[in-house]
């Protein structure tokens, strides 16, 4: 199986990639994307550190501009990527993948995506050539050319949360970090209120797998939340960047229930928005955004790759486009994470309309759109609880569900 995917660089480190593919992708990914000035965080599996050196020898012997962020969200990555106006970043991690596993998200300026058709693909083909780029770095054990330079990070995109986090008193929750890297921010964003299930970021991953998607991993929480008489429990993924919800019997709440809440305020502001789904999404959540005023449609996908953005854009215009795995495609391609705004149940906020256009420049565009995350117009989100559970995919769960906003 290759190690270049549709949307990602990602496998099982040691059998389908080791550290002299890493150092290839270095040495061939300014050339690839024509970039001097590239940002690189990691994850905390047991092999990000070494694959984070070998990255960043291969790109300063490529005569390129690092900075390296350290343990990071990859939501923090693409923060940055945009705010600092970096031409692109690399994000070291395997999401919601085992422990065996590692890889590499790529993104270039404002924080798009590198899929395979926008660069992953011609990456491939340069690594598995055995040949360098003609740069002038030489070859492996050379000095490389240019510095990795050590940047902190972490404070300001802390900071910059807890400046927009709603009211949260009186919603009692718990947060299971799945030892990911959410685990790194989590506790000083939300306070000490929340109770914390494995916090601590373990590359061993040994309570559960980092994969809140896959139900079995959530029972801790959910024992959790019935144990407690919580109102809620929160779940993130290995690498920050998806989240899941359990509600307050303890039950999963299956994650496409969950769009037509947050794309209510997208279409408020633009009526008449399209929201693309693929083939998971339910009957019900797809009546609701109906209900609500969206245009929808089935896509092949809706990770945030290139097909989305090219052809589903020259099809359907510009909308709301979402991903089974709790993430939302906004308009213009600005990908913002619901690990951003991890206090959702009652307040929160969206971005998307002007903010996230692609005229805005590269360095303002984090700032404008995520700016409008503050906004209140999530709050009552969970106000009246709904009655959807898992496993219902009838119109009437949803309804109920969303009801509150």
């Amino acid at each position: 199986m290759s190690f270049f995917k549709a949307n990602d660089m990602r496998g099982v480190f040691g059998k389908d990639f080791d550290l002299d593919t890493v150092w290839r992708v270095g040495r061939w990914l300014p050339s690839v994307l024509g970039v001097k000035r590239v940002l690189v965080g990691r994850d905390a599996r047991l092999t990000s550190e070494a694959v984070r050196d070998a990255l960043c020898r291969g790109l300063a012997e490529s005569g390129c501009a690092v900075d390296d962020m350290g343990l990071a969200t990859t939501p923090m990555v693409y923060f940055f990527t945009a705010q600092m106006g970096y031409e692109a970043s690399v994000q070291i991690t395997a999401s919601h993948n085992p422990p065996d596993c590692n890889g590499m998200k790529v993104s270039v300026a404002g924080a798009v995506p590198v899929g395979y058709d926008t660069g992953l693909g011609e990456l491939e083909a340069r690594v598995r050539s055995g040949e360098l780029p003609d740069d002038g770095g030489g070859s492996r054990g050379r000095s490389p050319s240019s510095e990795v330079r050590q940047v902190a990070y972490r404070d300001a995109f802390v900071a910059w949360l807890r400046e927009r986090k709603g009211d949260l008193s009186g919603l009692r929750f718990a947060v299971d970090c799945s030892d990911g890297m959410a685990g790194l921010v989590i506790r000083d964003v939300l306070g000490d209120a929340p109770l914390y299930l494995n916090e601590t970021p373990d590359g061993n991953f040994p309570h559960h797998a980092p994969n809140p998607l896959e139900v079995e991993n959530c029972e801790q929480l959910m024992a959790a939340v019935k144990a407690g008489g919580l109102d809620l429990g929160v779940i993130f993924d290995g690498d920050g960047d998806r989240v899941m919800f359990v509600d307050e019997t303890g039950a999963f709440v299956q994650p496409d229930f969950l769009i037509p809440v947050i794309a209510r305020p997208f279409l408020r502001r633009e009526p008449g928005a399209t929201v693309i789904y693929d083939i998971r999404m339910s009957r019900g959540a797809i009546e609701t955004l109906e209900e609500d005023g969206a245009k929808t449609g089935m896509w092949k996908d809706v990770e945030g790759g290139p097909c989305v953005r090219e052809d589903a854009d020259a099809r359907v215009g510009r909308g709301v486009r979402r991903r089974t795995g709790g993430a939302l495609l906004l308009p213009r391609f600005l990908l913002l994470r619901l690990g951003r705004t991890c206090g959702a149940h009652r307040a929160g906020g969206g971005g998307g309309g002007e903010a996230a256009r692609r005229d805005v420049q590269p360095d303002d565009a984090a700032d404008h759109a995520l700016r409008e995350l503050g906004r209140d117009e999530f709050r009552g989100a969970g106000e009246g609880r709904g009655d959807g559970r898992s496993g219902t995919h009838g119109a009437g769960g949803v309804r109920r569900a969303v009801g509150g906003v």
